[in-house]
């Protein structure tokens, strides 16, 4: 969420003045009853209306009412904690800043500390984690940039915490930042351990994200609870090997950061890191069925999950391509066009001479050099296949 996607509503004139003073800080848009609303804000004339054509405009909303009216108002548009925007109300002097919806994933608990600091006033936070002083996993998998395939085991991985039970962790390239001060973690000289971390999740951290996203705020201390730290690693103990950690009881609470396809339950928390690359080449006017059918055979080969999907990667003669730039977007990925040359300096084992003819390149191969050249030199999990003209090679990012 960017600050700038912050609507701060106001059902009293002493409230106008407070949401007005809070969407200036956070570049946010100020909502207010018509009959006091300033030119250039935007004005209602009933609530229930306001809330439901606003509601799913932003990414998170600011209420500078009382918590039971913004409750009913609320109530009918509320679909799911990972889905809904964050929502914070505080009262009109600003001393209370409440996390009221999606105090995590949606990212209220930030807002409301935001908020309560733009006020001088309190964030109320009431999250057990937060409360406990735990971290939380499901803010954790959002700040390393994993996709959450199971978010019903957070409840499971956070009663584990709360309870002092040891959570069991795979995490071989430590992108929760936790393995490194775990007892029980690999030793670097350890063979095994290395091989795992090859056949791992190989992606380097530079893909996180900067800061919070919700609020805009860098200081770590705006968000104690939620970030993990070296304090919390007596709370989790690693596995050696995803085959362990698969094997543990089910009611074991456990975690699993990993790019393979491998089945989430109610105790076992899987993240998917965005570390695999999709090197994609076609005909003009290629099908997106097409595309998207041979994209899901070559994941499926390979074992991993979709979620782990980083980008599509081709030419950039095919960069105009309706179908990739579908598939993308379907999947939520972007669409990365590489120049020939640059595809052509890449040794592939399958290269294509009608390519080389096409491009008017050396022999080349295109989804197996786009591949490789997206994923930052990694290596092929799948080589070329073939399909309704269409090509797809898959790379680990090292």
């Amino acid at each position: 969420m960017e600050p700038s996607d912050i609507a701060c509503h106001a059902l009293t004139p002493q409230g106008a003045d407070l949401a007005r003073r809070i969407a200036t800080a956070l570049h946010g848009t100020v909502y207010l009853p018509r009959r006091f609303a300033q030119d250039g804000e935007h004005a209602f004339d009933a609530l229930t209306p306001h809330l439901a054509a606003t509601f799913r405009a932003h990414s998170g909303h600011v209420f500078i009412a009382a918590a039971g009216i913004v409750v009913r108002g609320l109530a009918p548009l509320l679909g799911r904690k990972d889905t809904d925007p964050a929502v914070v109300v505080c009262d009109q002097h600003g001393a209370y800043a409440i996390s009221l919806l999606s105090g995590h994933l949606g990212g209220a608990n930030d807002l409301a500390r935001h908020v309560a600091h733009i006020t001088g006033g309190h964030a109320v936070i009431t999250t057990a984690t937060d409360t406990a002083g735990l971290p939380s996993l499901d803010m954790a998998a959002r700040d390393a940039g994993c996709a959450i395939r199971n978010l019903g085991a957070v409840k499971a991985i956070n009663g584990a915490l709360l309870e002092g039970r040891p959570v069991m962790l795979f995490d071989p390239q430590d992108r929760l930042g936790l393995a490194r001060h775990v007892a029980g973690q690999d030793a670097a000289g350890d063979e095994n351990a290395k091989a795992s971390r090859t056949d791992e999740d190989s992606a380097a951290h530079d893909d996180r994200p900067d800061g919070d996203p919700t609020t805009g705020v860098d200081d770590a201390d705006a968000a104690p609870a939620t970030r993990v730290s070296a304090s919390h690693a007596p709370l989790f103990r690693c596995v050696a090997d995803l085959d362990t950690l698969l094997a543990l009881p089910h009611d074991v609470a456990c975690v699993a950061v990993t790019w393979r396809d491998i089945p989430g339950t109610r105790s076992r928390l899987v993240l998917h890191p965005p570390v695999i690359h999709a090197g994609i080449g076609c005909r003009r006017g290629a099908s997106v069925e097409a595309v998207a059918r041979l994209l899901d055979e070559a994941l499926r080969m390979a074992g991993a999950a979709s979620h782990s999907l980083a980008a599509l990667d081709t030419v950039d003669i095919k960069g105009d391509e309706p179908a990739l730039h579908a598939v993308a977007a379907a999947r939520d990925v972007r669409l990365h066009c590489h120049a020939a040359a640059s595809l052509a300096a890449i040794e592939v084992p399958n290269p294509t001479p009608k390519a080389a003819e096409v491009l008017g390149t050396g022999p080349v191969g295109v989804c197996e050099a786009a591949a490789i050249l997206g994923s930052g030199g990694g290596r092929l999990l799948v080589e070329k296949m073939k399909g309704d003209g269409v090509t797809v090679a898959l790379a680990l990012r090292p």
